[in-house]
């Protein structure tokens, strides 16, 4: 694949929520991904197909922004990405010496969001980003996110992968201090070969797995991972490639996910205490499947214990009838 690539200029805005006017409406809507490559592996065409819901990832100090992997949104202001992407640069967001951004194409344009929060889930390779819309944004408008399934796929299901790939590893800020993210939105494809629902190994993939034959890229590690109904089921975790070609890709699956506390989102006013994404409400995270899974957390040590039925079969649609 090669690296060139359309180029999207997002400017940072104060806080639309801070300041539309009162009685301004905002309406949030859970989606399901559809867009599918002819073979392996192909590019989206238009960024904005999305709606916004496939992000990037990128660091950026005051001349450069770097953008080393994906992230989807599944809630207001709430997106997931691969830990091991943000992991390396923990430790000078935290000093302050970079900071950390996503930016999405809607129709409507692009849509800068700052993380303020990050929260890893323990013993896999997600992360929970809490993040702030810094895009001018009209009264009436609404904000997309992935449509999540607790499903465990089949073996030889076909699943599609979907992550940004930057033109060039170090990217130039613009004289004004905004950002220009040139490169593709990937797509992949390939059928299951393998599935680990309570992980494969203890050190390369401890976490509940799929392995996928397709291939995937640099760039796109924390990317969605769809079934063929659109449904988020995991997020791109790791891939390899051999002298055969590249793949297979590994997926970490949704499950130990959907029941970690985390703390962000936006409009902050929504989020005024931690939750989980199982807990939140149908209308602002919609999961297929929520009862395949039960948690408890332990009131002294504050440790989640998690129950998760493994389920790969969706009812058959029930035909209307007199």
């Amino acid at each position: 694949m090669t690296q060139e690539g359309r180029t999207f200029n997002g400017r940072e805005a104060v806080d639309p929520a801070a300041t539309l006017p009162a009685g301004s409406t905002l309406r949030f809507q859970s989606v399901h991904l559809m867009c599918r490559p002819s073979g392996a592996a192909g590019v989206v065409e238009a960024m904005d197909a999305f709606q916004g819901v496939v992000l990037t990832l990128s660091f950026t100090d005051s001349l450069h922004d770097f953008v080393e992997g994906s992230a989807v949104l599944v809630a207001p202001g709430i997106a997931l990405s691969a830990w091991h992407v943000l992991k390396p640069r923990l430790e000078a967001i935290m000093a302050g010496e970079i900071t950390a951004q996503c930016l999405g194409v809607a129709s409507d344009g692009v849509r800068l969001w700052q993380v303020r929060k990050v929260t890893h889930v323990p013993e896999t390779d997600v992360v929970i980003l809490g993040l702030s819309l810094r895009s001018d944004v009209s009264s009436g408008t609404t904000l997309y996110q992935a449509h999540l399934t607790t499903r465990f796929p089949k073996i030889g299901e076909r699943l599609t992968l979907y992550g940004f790939r930057a033109a060039a590893e170090a990217l130039p800020r613009d004289g004004d201090g905004g950002s220009a993210i040139a490169g593709q939105l990937l797509c992949c494809a390939g059928e299951v070969s393998q599935v680990f629902p309570t992980g494969r190994d203890r050190v390369m993939l401890p976490w509940p797995t799929v392995e996928v034959s397709g291939p995937s890229w640099g760039g796109m590690s924390g990317g969605p991972v769809v079934d063929d109904s659109g449904m988020l089921i995991g997020l791109l975790s790791s891939s390899v490639t051999a002298e055969a070609g590249p793949g297979p890709s590994y997926v970490s699956h949704l499950w130990p996910v959907l029941t970690a506390s985390f703390g962000g989102g936006w409009p902050e006013s929504l989020f005024t205490n931690s939750t989980t994404l199982l807990e939140m409400d149908s209308s602002l995270c919609g999961i297929e499947g929520r009862d395949a899974l039960r948690f408890n957390t332990d009131p002294v040590t504050g440790r989640v214990t998690t129950q998760y039925r493994p389920w790969y079969e969706r009812p058959a649609p029930q035909s209307g009838g007199a």
